[in-house]
């Protein structure tokens, strides 16, 4: 097995995949930069087995396996809303990929579900998913509001890093009244004294639809498009 970072580069992904192939690797499992450069890819190497991982951009001919993360964002927001929260406020990266895209959206629904409306500057939006980002994102956050908002939710736990560090570089203290949401799940999250509501990937579920996808496109290189979603678990903790 072969592995390959691209930080989402979309150059960098296409070389990358170019040297992989002609190594003449049996399949590959990716994380597209764009949908544009998983449809240069598919369309180069047609014949391969290749199976898309945490993004599906809906192109005929992939074969994805993701999260649900729609679903897992709308019941980590009702876990909020049930609380009678007056705001709730997103710190986001990569807005424009597909598995963000669901998870902001799961986050609309929960409002529309309980016939609530988010405030109107609810989305603090960065370019990446990274510690630095969340950084930024909570101080363009705290400097509109000029306080830590009751309740915070992140698209990642790099983004809820660098958030929390703001917070404690410039009050001093991460206040323990902010309920805190994110996704994924880190047993980190048990030393904040918060409220917490996390989603939890299942990581071995994925890994193992991943390769059975992946073994039996190596087999049968006529297999049907598959598109599997696994579940997600909401975990609370203080709460």
């Amino acid at each position: 097995m072969i592995t390959a970072s691209c930080d989402g580069d979309a150059g960098k992904e296409k070389e990358v995949t170019k040297r992989l192939f002609e190594r003449g690797v049996d399949g590959f499992f990716i994380v597209p930069s764009s949908k544009e450069q998983l449809e240069d890819t598919l369309g180069r190497y047609p014949s391969k087995p290749i199976v898309v991982l945490d993004r599906d951009y809906k192109i005929k001919d992939q074969h994805t396996v993701t999260s649900n993360n729609h679903l897992g964002f709308f019941e980590l927001t009702n876990k909020l809303l049930d609380k009678k929260l007056s705001e709730v406020y997103v710190i986001s990266g990569d807005c424009q990929i597909p598995t963000i895209r669901d998870r902001l959206q799961g986050f609309i629904d929960s409002y529309t579900h309980h016939e609530l409306s988010p405030v109107s500057n609810w989305l603090y939006s960065v370019p990446k998913n990274t510690a630095k980002d969340g950084f930024d994102g909570m101080k363009m956050l705290m400097q509109d509001l000029n306080r830590v908002p009751k309740a915070l939710v992140f698209s990642s736990l790099p983004i809820l890093e660098g958030a929390l560090h703001y917070i404690k570089s410039h009050t001093g203290v991460i206040p323990t009244s902010t309920i805190i949401g994110t996704f994924d799940d880190h047993t980190m999250l048990d030393f904040l004294p918060n409220r917490i509501v996390s989603v939890e990937q299942n990581a071995q579920l994925i890994a193992k639809h991943s390769v059975q996808l992946l073994l039996s496109k190596i087999d049968e290189s006529t297999i049907r498009n598959s598109n599997i979603v696994i579940p997600t678990k909401l975990v609370s903790r203080n709460l």
